[in-house]
């Protein structure tokens, strides 16, 4: 959450003076001016930061708790090929 912090200030100070441009982080893109109180928006860009930072930090165990099932040459095997099977998979889908 301490990062969180800094990389909002960071935006918020720093990085959307100078760019010109609001929307540094996947809140912000989404709903930038979902209310109209931009101090409402802030608080809410922190609360929704920090949720995403949980949700990929329990994906992660998720996945390591998932991954230690199996062998050391298993879990490589599964980290290498499984992100390429699913990419040739989603290339061989048509087309909409």
């Amino acid at each position: 959450m301490i990062g969180n912090t800094f990389n909002l200030l960071y935006g918020y100070l720093f990085l959307s003076p100078i760019t010109n441009n609001a929307s540094f982080n996947l809140f912000t893109r989404v709903y930038d001016s979902y209310f109209s109180n931009p101090i409402l928006n802030g608080v809410l860009n922190f609360v929704m930061s920090g949720l995403l930072l949980v949700v990929g930090a329990l994906l992660g165990m998720v996945i390591g708790n998932f991954l230690t099932l199996f062998s050391k040459v298993i879990q490589r095997l599964i980290l290498i090929i499984g992100p390429i099977s699913g990419g040739s998979f989603y290339s061989l889908l048509p087309a909409r």
